[in-house]
């Protein structure tokens, strides 16, 4: 059994804290049929663990928070996510990803990425230079591929 850095172990504490912490004070809203209620899924510290661990079921939108690109404005390079990483640490593939999406979508949830946000490598992409006018319709076009692929909506946050 190996033993999760300190740092590792207190990031997935407040992070399972923060999930219960919302789930408790949107349950204790009146809900209504117009009623949305949103959790972030952290996708940099695996996102297996707080779809299992989590009830899901006050959310009516989840969003993977976040999604950024590599420098080449890419999202997906081969079979790895840019910046997203499961709770080893490992980069999270497509397939994975998409198992996870299903998973939300089999509990009638609406699953969007939420891109754009987040503190940021400074290995990742540039969006001020990924959505210059010479980039924009190559970044907007893989956003849409991301999206349509996964069956995502996307949100974007420009800081």
């Amino acid at each position: 059994m190996s033993i999760k850095p300190m740092k590792q172990c207190i990031s997935h504490s407040v992070t399972t804290a923060l999930f219960a912490m919302i789930t408790f004070l949107l349950a204790a809203r009146t809900a209504s049929a117009e009623t949305v209620f949103i959790g972030y899924l952290p996708s940099t510290k695996g996102m297996e663990s707080p779809l299992n661990s989590v009830n899901m079921t006050p959310y009516t939108h989840i969003m993977l928070a976040f999604v950024n690109p590599d420098p080449q404005g890419r999202i997906v390079n081969g079979e790895a996510l840019a910046y997203m990483t499961d709770e080893k640490g490992d980069p999270v593939t497509a397939a994975s990803l998409n198992n996870v999406i299903k998973t939300l979508h089999t509990g009638a949830h609406k699953v969007m990425a939420s891109i754009a946000g987040g503190i940021l490598p400074g290995c990742a992409g540039d969006w001020a230079d990924l959505t210059s006018p010479a980039k924009r319709d190559a970044t907007v076009s893989t956003l849409e591929h991301f999206a349509t692929c996964l069956t995502l909506g996307v949100s974007k946050r420009l800081e």
